[in-house]
């Protein structure tokens, strides 16, 4: 077999290949492969991008959930906030209640009047509280004014509807004092800041730390056995006519509402 006839042989072997491949393939396929060619790397792009815009909304809901469910637990925490403060009110009422009550059973001979204290003395130096009492109330200038036992001052200034009580620690204040087990006696007044000190205690007395100092009723003024403070420290010298202590009272900043003698 010569060249030529070898090659015309092979062109037409290679068109029956293709006549085959071309005829008898199903379209079906054909057309499967020429759009998975042609359309599937935009598609693939497409599912991309739409699956990463579905992540997003995804998201953003996610977010928008967790801050509502934040804001939920926000107000539920104000709310339960609000309780215990309403309750922790109530139970110092409940104090205060339980305070002039055991004071009203040692003090028979008087009323009280209770009084919320609505002002103070920014700067401290006038060692004074306003309250939401005065005359209309039946109350008077000099009354006395206490919380719990503890004497807390005066009132020096009375109007129709409230007064302004001057404060046991004020040094302009002082108040005839005796040791409450002993015989000690002096007068308290109001130290440096809010201290108080029990001065003019005669040297022949022996006063002891710990021990409660109250008024002596001398005067006619404060009624006797109201407390006034705990000797925490005495200052004694051979050389001055009297001794004297510092005393350790009752917290006034903290007050909230105090009670007027009647």
């Amino acid at each position: 077999m010569n060249k030529k006839l070898k090659n015309l042989l092979l062109i037409i072997g290679g068109g029956i290949a293709a006549y085959f491949l071309i005829f008898f393939t199903p379209v079906h396929k054909v057309a499967a492969d020429f759009t998975e060619a042609v359309l599937g790397p935009p598609v693939a792009f497409t599912s991309q991008v739409f699956g990463r815009v579905n992540e997003f909304f995804l998201s953003l809901f996610s977010l928008s959930s967790l801050e509502r469910d934040n804001k939920e637990l926000e107000l539920q925490v104000a709310e339960l906030e609000g309780k215990t403060a309403q309750i922790n009110e109530l139970k110092k009422e409940n104090d205060d209640l339980k305070a002039q009550l055991s004071f009203q059973q040692n003090f028979p001979d008087f009323s009280l009047v209770e009084a919320n204290i609505i002002a103070r003395d920014p700067s401290g130096f006038s060692h004074s509280v306003t309250i939401d009492r005065g005359l209309s109330d039946g109350l008077a200038k000099e009354g006395v004014v206490v919380f719990g036992g503890y004497l807390v001052g005066k009132i020096k200034e009375i109007y129709a509807s409230y007064a302004v009580v001057e404060l046991i620690v004020s040094p302009g204040l002082s108040v005839p004092a005796i040791e409450s087990d002993g015989r000690a006696q002096g007068i308290v007044r109001g130290s440096f800041g809010f201290g108080l000190a029990l001065e003019e205690v005669d040297q022949s007395e022996q006063l002891k730390e710990g021990k409660i100092v109250v008024t002596s009723g001398i005067g006619g003024v404060f009624p006797r056995g109201l407390i006034l403070g705990t000797i925490v420290k005495i200052e004694n010298s051979k050389n001055k006519i009297f001794q004297s202590a510092n005393l350790k009272g009752l917290d006034l900043a903290k007050l909230e509402r105090v009670f007027v003698l009647k």
